[in-house]
């Protein structure tokens, strides 16, 4: 297994402290700060980030924020929705500021049958002005993904790569793709160089960073690393609560191995 060098950070939410808003100076610095860890680019709006807690102007801002910040890297929006008016707004929205693709993953309770996922797909595709990749297709469309893939920015699941062993989540997500600009993976929140050290000790690192998911889930995870990184976040919003005790011991483990 060939492991990836290059790695793309999905960004947490960084609200004010009482999590009204997300905060655009905060937004700043986190980016800044991964940019100086040595980050291949960004992915926007993830499980990470909080999507389904966000209105859909909050996702909008951040997309504008982070680009801003990125200083050329590439950034990848996540489009999942639960509307395809709002898949193609974001869509149309990051190809105005420069976003290299969009990525998507049908949401959860969405149960859309194969035939209404691929209909929603070339509508999005058709008016969504950015290429797009759906990376947990069912079965039947997988040939689909593949063919929305081949665009050189296209993005695909880890198992397309032999990498599926590095995956924390039990199926594809916008967490956890491979593009020509490097590996998506939630591990990228602890730093490149980190992210890259855990999978080189993946043996003995591997079943601890996927307990960790298990136990904290992405939000907290990234609120938790970002924490570690002496960055201000805040907390996740309601009903999420902060990284408890156990997790951010097994965080602290995985990140100090890492080092």
């Amino acid at each position: 297994m060939n492991l990836p060098t290059n790695f793309l950070v999905p960004l947490v939410s960084p609200y004010t402290d009482d999590t009204t808003a997300v905060s655009e100076v905060r937004t700043a610095k986190l980016v800044r700060a991964y940019r100086e860890l040595g980050a291949a680019g960004f992915v926007v709006g993830t499980d990470m980030a909080e999507w389904p807690a966000l209105p859909l102007s909050e996702r909008k801002e951040s997309i504008e924020w982070v680009m801003r910040e990125a200083q050329g890297l590439p950034v990848y929006v996540s489009i999942t929705a639960f509307t395809t008016s709002a898949m193609i707004d974001l869509c149309q929205h990051g190809a105005r500021h420069g976003a290299r693709a969009a990525v998507l993953s049908m949401p959860l309770g969405s149960h859309l049958s194969p035939l209404e996922i691929k209909n929603m797909l070339n509508v999005v595709r058709r008016h969504g002005q950015l290429p797009v990749s759906l990376l947990d297709a069912p079965d039947k469309l997988a040939e689909v993904a593949e063919e929305l893939a081949l665009d050189s920015q296209g993005a695909m699941p880890l198992v397309n790569h032999g990498l599926d062993e590095l995956q924390l989540g039990r199926s594809p997500s916008t967490l956890e793709f491979v593009t020509g600009d490097g590996i998506c993976t939630p591990l990228a929140v602890l730093g490149p160089k980190r992210a890259a050290a855990t999978f080189a000790s993946w043996r003995t690192a591997g079943p601890i960073a996927q307990g960790l998911w298990r136990l904290a889930g992405p939000a907290r995870l990234g609120k938790g690393a970002a924490e570690l990184l002496s960055l201000e976040v805040g907390s996740p919003r309601s009903p999420h609560l902060p990284i408890d005790d156990t997790a951010r011991a097994v965080l602290r483990r995985l990140y100090d191995s890492a080092g």
